[in-house]
């Protein structure tokens, strides 16, 4: 039993480095460049490794319930505020690309085809079940009830994701040139240009 736990936590770390690469972009864009990214990830870990030790597991899941509502309301606003501020509204919003970019909006016969998007959808929906996002809960859950609960509720995150696309076209005219990784950096060029810092 102790070898197979030991080899339970492997398949997380590559989510533990997508989550601190982007707490070293959060940091280095929130902060104007002030802080590297780098310098952000470790203060990140030290702080985060510190934060369990003495905390506790629940300490950490009750910092997630207020981090997820934060974040719930956040992304909600900025995909329909952004939407509405430069551009009058959602549809509006898409006749715009539409005119500067046609044929952006519609799927290419190979690559990111409509069979790419079902698939990638339907495989984001199951991973909501799966591994990284059941980890916690399977560890922490004090029965099986609280197990059935957190099945019920997180694929309602999903939902969140509909306004991130949504920011992500807003960002498709206002922060043209995005290539590569810097795409990732949409939310935030578009949030820097918007808002007073």
């Amino acid at each position: 039993m102790a070898r197979s736990s030991r080899w339970s936590a492997w398949p997380l770390i590559p989510y533990l480095v997508l989550q601190l690469k982007g707490l070293g972009i959060i940091v280095a864009t929130a902060s104007y460049g002030a802080i590297s990214s780098t310098a952000a990830i470790w203060i990140g870990a030290a702080v985060v490794t510190a934060y369990v030790i003495v905390s506790g597991v629940r300490g950490a899941a009750w910092n997630s319930v207020v981090k997820d509502l934060l974040i719930l309301a956040i992304v909600l606003f900025l995909g329909i505020y952004l939407p509405l501020h430069y551009y009058g509204g959602l549809g509006e919003m898409f006749h715009a690309i539409d005119a500067a970019r046609p044929g952006f909006l519609t799927f290419p016969a190979k690559g990111s085809s409509v069979t790419w998007f079902q698939s990638t959808v339907l495989l984001t929906a199951l991973g909501f079940f799966m591994w990284p996002h059941t980890f916690g809960s399977i560890f922490t859950a004090k029965d099986e009830r609280i197990f059935r609960r957190n099945a019920m509720v997180l694929p309602l995150y999903q939902l969140i994701l509909l306004f991130v696309f949504f920011v992500g076209f807003a960002a498709t005219l206002k922060v043209p040139g995005l290539k590569g990784g810097d795409i990732d950096l949409s939310l935030f060029r578009l949030s820097l240009q918007t808002f007073d810092p």
